[in-house]
């Protein structure tokens, strides 16, 4: 990373972007510590600045000091002095511009500032936003099928379950909800890969059973599942959570109502 974001533990307010050297800084006034959260783009979560072993010997470097400018007097000769002007806020190296920089204060940070906050929404909209929808999709693909979960239980071979894409589906979307709920965001690349999948299993299928508003409603449950994964800002992430969730519904209410009737695909 190149730039960073940084908020303390016990506060919501977050800063940045911030360059290392800017940490660095922040460090040797002790506005930054390593209980200092630093947010990581990658898994979308804010971490200890500890946790991050690479740029611990950059922000605290043991020798490194900073020296902060004083405000001094310039004296005449008959010992008036004038005050010098402080630095440009904007444009001034010392701590008072880093902050300010952090804070999204500035014509050159206020966007970023922006986006992150946007992103964070957006990642505290995600999990639960997925779980729910991944929940009520798994039931309306596992409920036509709940007359030939006890058939391969009991009587039928192993490899019968291949046979029943509709209910592998659902074991795996009410597995993905279990753990959207306990906040296990690193499934994200396997749902995208059973989004793909899906969009076109169920799109395909139902088509061929006569029915396009079924079609197009599973169609877009798995769009939104994958959008879910991917976008960052909260405004696209809420649509995609509303519209995933509301087809996920119909096509629950589609299955429950009787008139998504799986076929027999194998006589078990």
């Amino acid at each position: 990373m190149s730039e960073y974001y940084i908020k303390q533990p016990d506060t919501d307010h977050a800063r940045g972007p911030l360059t290392i050297e800017q940490l660095a800084s922040l460090a040797e006034t002790g506005t930054v510590t390593q209980e200092t959260l630093l947010y990581d783009e990658t898994k979308e979560k804010w971490k200890p600045l500890s946790s991050y072993r690479d740029l611990l010997p950059q922000v605290f470097p043991e020798k490194k000091r900073i020296q902060l400018k004083r405000d001094t007097e310039k004296r005449g000769f008959f010992g008036l002095g004038k005050k010098e002007e402080d630095p440009d806020p904007d444009t001034g190296v010392n701590v008072e511009s880093i902050l300010a920089a952090a804070e999204g204060k500035t014509s050159d940070t206020k966007h970023k500032y922006e986006a992150l906050e946007s992103m964070e929404r957006a990642a505290n909209i995600a999990l639960p936003g997925l779980a729910i929808l991944l929940a009520i999709n798994g039931v309306a693909l596992g409920y036509p099928e709940m007359k030939s979960i006890s058939a391969l239980l009991n009587d039928a071979p192993m490899w019968a379950i291949f046979t029943r894409p509709f209910l592998l589906f659902a074991v795996f979307d009410i597995f993905c909800a279990v753990l959207a709920i306990l906040a296990v965001s690193e499934t994200f690349p396997l749902i995208r890969v059973r989004a793909g999948l899906g969009l076109g299993f169920f799109g395909f299928t139902f088509w061929a059973w006569s029915s396009p508003l079924l079609s197009v409603m599973a169609a877009i449950v798995c769009l939104c599942m994958f959008l879910v994964t991917t976008v960052r800002r909260d405004f696209y992430m809420k649509l995609s959570v509303v519209f995933g969730i509301v087809c996920a519904i119909v096509v629950a209410w589609f299955s429950i109502s009787g008139i998504l009737s799986l076929p027999d695909v194998i006589n078990l």
